[in-house]
């Protein structure tokens, strides 16, 4: 199973999975409440951020789109909302969603780590069809990815887990739960992880 960053090419496919597979999500159920019209304004919401992962982290994914994870270097999280213009892009993208999808970052934002320079796990997707036993394959294919970058750079790495068995699933690859739960006023519970970089140390034989 082949893990590949994303080109230009591949961003309205993996948006599209992203939408599909967040669209019944038991929170972003509760951050996109119209349900005329939520498909595109979900989708332009997901645009969003991964057009500020291609320049400000990074986008690797399964063939196929099989899934996805995307992510941010620890330099976007030093750039300000005004810097990006973050207020108008999902004003304009999330329209009559704006006010439920504003509240909602900004309920996250308030708890995001502060005191040390770490990448961000923004979203893990997974194609419903490759969930399950193959499924297990794909999360091992794309959190390897990830765990090699972390690694290679030394940084740790922060992420919300929508469902409390993200937190469980993620241990594998040495994150651990950063609090038992936090709550964004009018949301559901989500369940913030951590992992500290690893070293794996090689001995030569004598």
């Amino acid at each position: 199973m082949q893990c590949m960053q994303a080109r230009d090419s591949d961003l309205d496919n993996i948006c599209d999975l992203l939408t599909a597979e967040f669209f019944d999500d038991p929170i972003y159920k509760f951050v996109f409440i119209n349900r005329v019209g939520r498909f595109d304004r979900m989708w332009r919401f997901f645009r969003v951020y991964v057009d500020f992962a291609r320049e400000y982290g990074g986008i690797h994914f399964i063939e196929n789109y099989a899934g996805v994870q995307v992510y941010f270097r620890p330099e976007f999280m030093a750039i300000s909302n005004e810097q990006l213009d973050i207020d108008n892009r999902l004003r304009r993208a999330c329209d009559s969603d704006y006010a439920a999808v504003a509240a909602w970052m900004r309920g996250c934002d308030n708890y995001h780590p502060r005191t040390q320079s770490h990448y961000y796990l923004f979203l893990t997707a997974v194609e419903n069809e490759h969930r399950g036993h193959g499924g297990a394959r794909v999360m091992a294919t794309l959190f390897g990815e990830l765990s090699a970058i972390l690694d290679k750079n030394g940084f740790p790495c922060y992420s919300e887990c929508t469902r409390r068995g993200g937190q469980i699933i993620t241990r594998r690859w040495g994150f651990r739960a950063a609090a038992p739960s936090r709550k964004v006023e009018g949301f559901p519970e989500f369940y913030p992880v951590w992992r500290e970089p690893q070293q794996t140390v090689a001995f030569s034989e004598l």
